[in-house]
């Protein structure tokens, strides 16, 4: 029989990990990486920002990729964590790192009118605008996320795309209303299933689709409305020489045949 002291040696060394070889025991561990996501657009009709890397070995991860493998971790080992923040206006998202794993921060979205900013491209892509920085959208990056929407610069109807998300790209509106952000992806990894990661949706001018084409019908008669009037006010003249010819008719007829 060992002795006593040794025994409980060799019980401790187990329980931090390690064999009474003094090789460590790996740790499998999974993992869900999320960074922050991008901001949207600063102006009215500026694109939404993309959602953040999408990194998993529990599911599917973003931009349709499978789950990864899972972490080999060691007890009495130090690993790095960061926890990305979202972006600050017309800022793009920060990376969230988990030991060998980092995910991208999603994209911003395009917008200021000022000084326009583009789309950028993160996790997510960011979403293009409708007015200032360019309608196109930033890319998402392989197996973290999809891109964003493009923007719509019709006349009347300027509205941004949507940024992308973990699981779908950003849509691309076709009329006045900005394009929804493309959709997360639901993990079960906490214990219950809740969907991350999704992109925001891109800004509107304002107003339905009907009342900007109202607004567009009140600027194009605003600019026919010389040729528009133009026949009026000769029909009017013509009329005003016509009244003037029977007045000056009954007047010669006063003349030549008195009232008596």
């Amino acid at each position: 029989m060992p002795p006593l002291l040794s025994s409980i040696a060799v019980a401790t060394s187990r329980a931090y990990g390690f064999t009474s070889g003094d090789s460590p025991i790996p740790l499998t561990a999974d993992f869900l990486v999320i960074a922050g996501g991008g901001s949207g657009g600063t102006w009215g009709p500026g694109g939404g920002g993309g959602g953040g890397g999408y990194r998993t070995s529990s599911g599917t991860s973003g931009g349709g990729a499978s789950a990864e493998s899972a972490l080999s971790l060691f007890k009495l080992t130090s690993y790095t964590v960061t926890v990305g923040a979202g972006g600050g206006a017309g800022s793009s998202g920060s990376n969230s790192v988990f030991s060998t794993i980092t995910s991208t921060g999603g994209g911003r979205g395009a917008g200021n009118n000022t000084t326009p900013v583009a789309s950028a491209t993160g996790g997510s892509g960011g979403g293009g605008s409708g007015e200032g920085g360019g309608t196109g959208a930033g890319s998402g990056t392989a197996n973290q996320g999809y891109g964003g929407g493009t923007g719509r610069a019709s006349s009347g109807t300027r509205a941004g795309g949507g940024g992308g998300g973990a699981s779908a790209a950003g849509v691309s509106p076709s009329d006045v209303n900005g394009g929804a952000g493309g959709a997360g992806v639901s993990s079960s990894i906490t214990g219950s299933s809740v969907e991350r990661a999704g992109g925001g949706g891109g800004g509107s001018q304002g107003g339905t689709p009907e009342l900007q084409q109202a607004v567009v019908a009140q600027d194009e008669m605003m600019r026919l409305r010389p040729q528009l009037l133009e026949p009026l006010t000769l029909a009017v003249e013509v009329v005003e020489v016509v009244v003037r010819a029977q007045q000056a008719a009954l007047a010669w007829s006063s003349l030549k045949c008195p009232i008596p």
